[in-house]
């Protein structure tokens, strides 16, 4: 059931622009650093449409070429956090403590203060609803003790999903070099989540 509660939030525009330039889907542009990587892609854009129960390909245009995943990193988060649900090892009810490395994240961010805590169901909802990126790091930082070790459940995750042009820097999706996808790695990940 989560998998189609997420979809219904993030599947439509996944599916039909996944991993077009990542400067134009932030709304706070301005607390974004040029991009040289980003303004350098040929093409421009990439795309790809897939059919959710067949998994087949309707249409794509350089599907494969690399591109910086912005916030549609958070599916992963997400992803790996509906799994802990649904093992039993996580409740919506559940609070986590916000530290002051989750809360210095740059904007989108809920303004969460170092030593709040946060219901999980809440933080799922401001993640998905407001892109929250301080939220992805509290919840990062309390499912794996700590963000690089709840990155690299992210990448190993990937692989086994067959995302194999892709690895994750961050939960959230902020800026990094090193945090590289395609539009067709962002569709398997998409179709998990659906399913």
């Amino acid at each position: 059931r989560w998998g189609a509660w997420v979809f219904a939030a993030l599947f439509g525009v996944t599916a039909v622009t996944v991993a077009a330039d990542p400067r134009s889907r932030h709304h706070n542009v301005r607390h974004h650093r040029s991009d040289p990587v980003a303004d350098s892609y040929e093409p421009a854009a990439a795309s790809i449409v897939v059919d959710a129960n067949s998994g087949k390909v309707i249409q794509a245009a350089h599907a494969d070429s690399p591109r910086h995943p912005a916030s549609l990193t958070k599916m992963m988060t997400l992803f790996l956090t509906f799994k802990g649900l649904e093992a039993g090892k996580l409740k919506l009810d559940q609070r986590f403590a916000v530290s002051a490395h989750a809360a210095a994240q740059a904007p989108s961010k809920l303004d969460l203060k170092p030593g709040d805590s946060v219901a999980l169901k809440d933080l799922i909802f401001a993640i998905i609803t407001h892109s929250a990126n301080d939220g992805a790091v509290v919840l990062a930082e309390n499912i794996a003790d700590s963000e690089p070790a709840f990155v690299e459940r992210m990448n190993r995750e990937a692989l086994a999903l067959g995302m194999t042009h892709t690895h994750f820097a961050n939960p959230n999706g902020l800026p990094n070099p090193d945090n590289v996808s395609t539009a067709r790695d962002l569709a398997i990940l998409a179709l998990a989540l659906y399913r």
